[in-house]
């Protein structure tokens, strides 16, 4: 049986997440939910570069071009430095704590209040 404990003990051996991904017309609009997972954990990662990881997560992560295994192994030779992973990992961390639920619930909220204070606004004014 894996339990909660066999997860994090797991986990915490992780030294590098991988995520790559062949360039295409669905992988350029998306963000993989195991890159958010790897970057909560505190998990440096290479993932294949697309315009949402690049405007979301920027030098959070690792990115490669995609599409050569050469590309990806020159990437993880990279990352055998520890240094250049802590940096990963506390940029990723920072990233992950931006982009966690409770941070987009106040955010969300916000502007769920907003609209509505607008809405309100507009009908109030047609009276």
């Amino acid at each position: 049986t894996f339990d909660h404990a066999d997860l994090v003990a797991f986990t915490d051996r992780i030294d590098l997440g991988i995520a790559p991904y062949r360039p295409s017309e669905f992988t350029s609009h998306s963000l993989p939910t195991k890159l958010l997972e790897y970057m909560a954990l505190g998990v440096p990662a290479v993932v294949t570069e697309t315009e949402m990881i690049r405007d979301y997560l920027g030098d959070g992560v690792h990115t490669i071009r995609g599409g050569s295994a050469e590309e990806l192994v020159t990437a993880v030779e990279e990352l055998i430095d520890p240094e250049r992973r802590a940096a990963y990992r506390r940029a990723g961390l920072e990233l992950a704590r931006r982009y966690s639920w409770p941070q987009q619930r106040s955010t969300l909220l916000a502007l769920v209040d907003a609209l509505l204070a607008r809405r309100r606004r507009a009908g109030h004014a047609g009276t």
